[in-house]
């Protein structure tokens, strides 16, 4: 003789029986259906890979960037008050120095102010200056 073996059929969730669960109500317990319970397991943390964190910290840094160089522009023309007029301007002829320069363009001023407002005003940082060169003047006063 062989031996046989008999299994259950499973019924899908969907055709099982609604769970019976009692509720009190003012006329006693009435029993109601109660949703089916759903487990939910937890959520596992995202995990960046290497190239993900290179990539976030490249797009973080471009942000910042980008932010610096908003601010440092819209500060910059405020900072200066006289945005809307241009500042004047000069052309280097031959023999000229920032000396010379200076005593022309604030003759009652002292020079040497004058000097170093050009020198920075034109970023010439110690270079000198040549013939045909464009020179931005500092506001009189």
């Amino acid at each position: 003789m062989s031996a046989m073996t008999y299994s259950t059929p499973r019924t899908p969730a969907a055709t099982r029986a609604p769970q019976l669960a009692y509720r009190a109500s003012p006329r006693g317990r009435r029993a109601t259906t109660a949703p089916p319970v759903r487990l939910t397991l937890p959520a596992s943390p995202t995990r960046l890979t290497r190239r993900g964190r290179v990539v976030v910290v490249l797009v973080l840094a471009a942000l910042t960037l980008l932010a610096f160089s908003l601010g440092r522009s819209t500060t910059s023309d405020a900072s200066r008050g006289k945005a809307s007029t241009p500042r004047p301007t000069t052309v280097v002829q031959p023999g000229d120095t920032l000396w010379s320069i200076a005593r022309r363009v604030s003759p009652d001023g002292d020079p040497r102010v004058t000097v170093s407002r050009l020198s920075s005003l034109n970023d010439l940082g110690g270079r000198p200056i040549q013939a045909g060169q464009r020179l931005t003047l500092p506001y009189p006063g």
